[in-house]
C-alpha cells in the first residue's frame, strides 16, 4: 500500500535524503498530488523532475501519472471513511447499536449468499496447487488473514503484492482470490484489472459490489448497510479460515 512505502522510507533514510523530503510531502499532501502536474510538484518541494521520476519508480510505479493514480485512490479511501459514532454519541451505546447493526448486515449475507458458489470455491482453493491472493488496502489485510488461514490448513499460496508487480508464475492448475470490498480498484486502475483478467488460471473476485465487471467468477456478498461491507468482508474470510482448517 502507498502510505506504508512512504512511511518506510521516510523512517528509513536521512531526513535530508531527496526521496526522504520528497515522500514526506506526498504524505502530508497526498489529496493535492492527483491535481499536481509533475512540472506543478517540481517547483512546489524544489526537487527535480528526474528526481521525482526516480523517487516514483522506487515506489514501485512506472510513472508520475501511475503514481497520481495510486494517490487518487488513498485521497479516495479518506473522503469515503464511515463515521458510524455521531459527535455527541454515547460510545458504549454506539457500540451496542453498531454491533446489532453489523450483525444484521452479517446475518443478511449468510442468508442471501450464493451458497453453491461459496462451497465451489472453498473446493478450487482446497484442491488448487496453489492459491494466489490477491487485494488493496483493508483489503489487502483480509488476503493476509486468509493467508494465515491457508498455510496452516497446508495449502500453499502466495499474498501477491498490492500493486500486482512481481513476476507471478501462475499455472493451469493455480486459483487467484482476487478480494475488492467497495470495487475501489475498478475505478482507479483498470491497467492492474486488465493485467489481473489476463492471469491464464481462475479467478474469483469476492466482493460487496455486485455490478462489476471481471472476466471470472464472482462471489458476491449482500448487504443491507454499504456502511458495513467491511465487517461483512471480515466476517465471511474468518469463516473461510474456519473452514478450510477442517
Amino acid at each position: 500500500m502507498l502510505l506504508e512505502k512512504l512511511n518506510d522510507i521516510i523512517n528509513g533514510n536521512d531526513e535530508n535524503n531527496t526521496i526522504v523530503i520528497f515522500c514526506r510531502y506526498v504524505k502530508e499532501h497526498i489529496e493535492d498530488i492527483p491535481v499536481m502536474t509533475l512540472d506543478e510538484l517540481s517547483k512546489k518541494i524544489y526537487i527535480s523532475r528526474g528526481q521525482i521520476s526516480k523517487s516514483v519508480r522506487r515506489l514501485g510505479y512506472e510513472n508520475y501519472g501511475d503514481f497520481r493514480d495510486a494517490c487518487r485512490s488513498v485521497s479516495h479511501s479518506f473522503s469515503r471513511t464511515i463515521k458510524l459514532i455521531a459527535k455527541d454519541e454515547d460510545i458504549i451505546k454506539s457500540g451496542m447499536r453498531i454491533l446489532d447493526e453489523a450483525y444484521g448486515n452479517i446475518q443478511f449475507m449468510l442468508m442471501h449468499v450464493n451458497k453453491d458458489k461459496v462451497e465451489r470455491m472453498f473446493g478450487k482453493m482446497r484442491y488448487a496447487k496453489t492459491v494466489y491472493l490477491f487485494g488493496r488496502g483493508d483489503a489487502h489485510l483480509d488476503c493476509y488473514i486468509l493467508e494465515n488461514g491457508l498455510s496452516r490448513a497446508g495449502i500453499p499460496c502466495v499474498l501477491c503484492d498490492a500493486e500486482f508487480r512481481n513476476a507471478y508464475h501462475m499455472k493451469e492448475d493455480d486459483v487467484l482470490i482476487f478480494v475488492s470490498v467497495n470495487g475501489d480498484t475498478f475505478h482507479f486502475d483498470k491497467r492492474l484489472i486488465h493485467q489481473l483478467e489476463e492471469s491464464l488460471v481462475e479467478k474469483w473476485l469476492i466482493t460487496c459490489r455486485k455490478d462489476l465487471p471481471f472476466a471470472g467468477e464472482h462471489l458476491v456478498l449482500p448487504v443491507k448497510s454499504p456502511q458495513y461491507n467491511q465487517f461483512v468482508m471480515r466476517y465471511f474470510v474468518d469463516l473461510c479460515v474456519q473452514a478450510l482448517m477442517d
